[in-house]
């Protein structure tokens, strides 16, 4: 007896040509998504990465450099302390270090764009995934979107920004495609990208434990298994697993009014960021249509978030993480204006849009997507549905003027507007290494350009690399307790630093007139009395 299966029979499955049309679909998708990363990344590379440079970047250059030159990984040879937050982005930068010398910073650049390009790829997989596959152009437009009254984007691809991001995303997929295991290892990934990464470790595993009702012991000892050997390391080379950041922003805290004065940033920044979105459809002189477009965008947040989780309850972190990442940040009273720290709110609410202007069309044009059985197991799935041409065709429609407007940002000529104060410092610090030993030690209050770039022996009154130092110890304590060989501070820095410069400054130390050149990038050199100064062999061009 012949067995009779689903492809026999009056519901027999269509000719092979058409098994074959939704392949060329996603071929199609994925071929036209790669001619864009190859074009966005060939554009965004020489207008920004060649020029770009971040103070925070510098310093973990610096513990990069010195890894790789056999130092260990501290910032000052000798001194063991962790001033940096990103342990998996500093060790990746030891390769560009490697790959690149004194160009690394072109190679983290280069790193960051196509960590962007990744996030943009893997949040398009998730939303054909949850069966808004439509829009998909909509989402990478968004994404790669750079808001220009914030800057919210293309800047933070010199950091573990985009890296962060990316794994944020891909984490989530992995939970939503019920990989386990692999989103426990991801979201260990993200913790050593950066610590607020633990909370979605902590949300997934909850989750689990709690659809399950038995403890996620394999994904919990993946996670554990990951990043123990960074814990055990930093626990005993530094003493500690905790960063020393930490216990230095904590004396900034109280320079603002807490939990809600962070919130009210956070708010003023997305607000600049949806001005910015909003202009690439319609003026802001065209108030009723300008209006109208706000009203949209403030339907489809809350609409899209709604719909992520109607879809598939898997991934309520998207919207989840990055409220708890930035509450956390409110509570612990962060410094307001580092809005890179939540990044993945902009990321989460990309995604979130795309789902939500998918969500007003659906309803629009009444096509149903819930059949495509979204959490079913691979064997069981159905296809998703497609929407009706006109309603790709306006999801399409609604990414081009986002593209439009990514164009114009990414072939703007970056070179030309670099911050004069990142010439300045990047100039200050040769000047201090062709003057002076490496030994020489050097109190400034910016220590990324400088240390970088000087190789000298760099004391931080913040305390991020400075042993025994923070935020609320005075100049005048941080001077008498490592009597650094010379201090170079902002022309400003009694006054713009009121009381944390303690009494007498400069504390005996001598302006250095032959310094005087530096003059118009407002920046004073002091030495300790009998220090030596070499002076300059020929004017400054």
């Amino acid at each position: 007896m012949t067995a009779v299966g689903p492809e026999l029979g009056g519901n027999s499955a269509p000719p092979k040509r058409r098994q074959r049309h939704p392949h060329l679909l996603v071929a199609g998708a994925w071929i036209a998504f790669g001619t864009f990363a190859v074009w966005f990344a060939a554009r965004l590379i020489p207008n920004l990465a060649l020029h770009l440079q971040f103070e925070d970047q510098m310093i973990v250059l610096r513990y990069a450099r010195n890894l790789v030159e056999g130092n260990g990984l501290v910032y000052n040879p000798g001194e063991r302390v962790m001033g940096f937050t990103t342990p998996l982005f500093t060790l990746l930068s030891s390769v560009f270090v490697l790959l690149g010398g004194d160009q690394a910073a072109l190679w983290q650049n280069v790193f960051g764009v196509l960590c962007m390009l990744g996030t943009a790829a893997v949040a398009a997989w998730l939303l054909v995934r949850l069966g808004a596959g439509a829009a998909a152009p909509l989402a990478v437009a968004l994404i790669t979107f750079n808001a220009p009254t914030s800057t919210l984007n293309y800047l933070f691809i010199t950091m573990e920004v985009h890296l962060f991001a990316l794994l944020f995303v891909l984490t989530v997929a992995l939970y939503v495609d019920k990989r386990h295991t692999a989103a426990a290892v991801a979201s260990a990934l993200l913790f050593l990208t950066r610590p607020e990464g633990v909370l979605l470790t902590v949300c997934l595993l909850g989750d689990k434990w709690a659809r399950d009702r038995r403890l996620p012991v394999r994904q919990a000892a993946a996670a554990l298994l990951t990043v123990a050997p960074w814990l055990l390391f930093a626990t005993v080379y530094y003493g500690s697993p905790f960063t020393a950041t930490l216990a230095a922003k904590s004396g900034g805290s109280h320079l603002f009014d807490g939990f809600f004065a962070y919130l009210r940033h956070v708010a003023g920044v997305y607000k600049d960021a949806a001005s910015s979105l909003l202009a690439a459809y319609v003026p802001a002189s065209n108030t009723e249509w300008f209006t109208a477009a706000s009203l949209l965008l403030g339907v489809s947040l809350p609409l899209g978030a709604l719909t992520i989780v109607r879809r598939d309850s898997r991934a309520w972190p998207i919207i989840g993480f990055p409220a708890l990442v930035l509450c956390g940040f409110a509570a612990i009273g962060s410094w307001p204006m580092f809005t890179w720290h939540y990044y993945p709110l902009s990321t989460a609410g990309a995604i979130t849009l795309a789902f939500g202007a998918h969500a007003v069309l659906e309803w629009c044009l009444q096509w149903d997507t819930r059949k495509d059985n979204v959490g079913a197991d691979q064997a069981t799935r159905q296809p998703a549905a497609r929407p009706p041409v006109w309603g790709g065709l306006t999801l399409l429609a609604l990414a081009v003027p986002v593209l439009n407007d990514t164009r114009g940002q990414i072939d703007y000529a970056f070179g030309d507007v670099v911050n004069e104060k990142t010439h300045s410092l990047e100039t200050l610090g040769r000047e201090l290494a062709a003057r002076f030993d490496e030994n020489t030690s050097v109190l400034v209050d910016e220590i990324g350009f400088i240390g970088w770039h000087s190789r000298l022996r760099i004391i931080d009154q913040a305390g991020l690399v400075t042993p025994g130092l923070r935020y609320d110890v005075t100049r005048e304590d941080a001077v008498k307790r490592h009597e650094p060989d010379l201090m170079l501070l902002h022309v400003e820095a009694p006054e713009r630093h009121g009381g944390r410069n303690g009494e007498g400054f400069p504390f005996g130390y001598e302006l250095v007139e032959e310094f005087d050149f530096f003059d118009s990038w407002r920046y004073r050199l002091y030495k300790r009395p009998g220090f030596p100064f070499i002076s300059p062999a020929a004017p400054p061009r």
